[in-house]
């Protein structure tokens, strides 16, 4: 049980960066379809993303450790949602 709060009080309170910017070293295309640019700079918030209810659905805010089990095991998200350890 510890595990899953640490992972949904992690969601909420991201440590270290709060941004991430990244460089793009060739055009390319994201998941959802923008176009991105050579030269371009994304950049995610890794602390909004934490609170997103497309991502976490309508109680995305709320601390809810038992969003992480899945009949009662820990079910791992994806780093690409779950952003709270690669902020670094």
């Amino acid at each position: 049980m510890m595990s899953v709060m640490g992972c949904d009080g992690d969601q909420l309170h991201v440590a270290g960066m709060w941004q991430d910017p990244k460089g793009v070293i060739a055009d390319d295309l994201l998941p959802d379809g923008t176009k991105v640019k050579k030269g371009s700079l994304v950049v995610y918030v890794a602390y909004a993303m934490g609170c997103m209810t497309a991502l976490w659905g309508a109680d995305a805010c709320d601390f809810k450790p038992e969003r992480w089990l899945k009949d009662g095991v820990v079910q791992p998200e994806s780093p690409f949602k779950f952003t709270a350890f690669q902020v670094f």
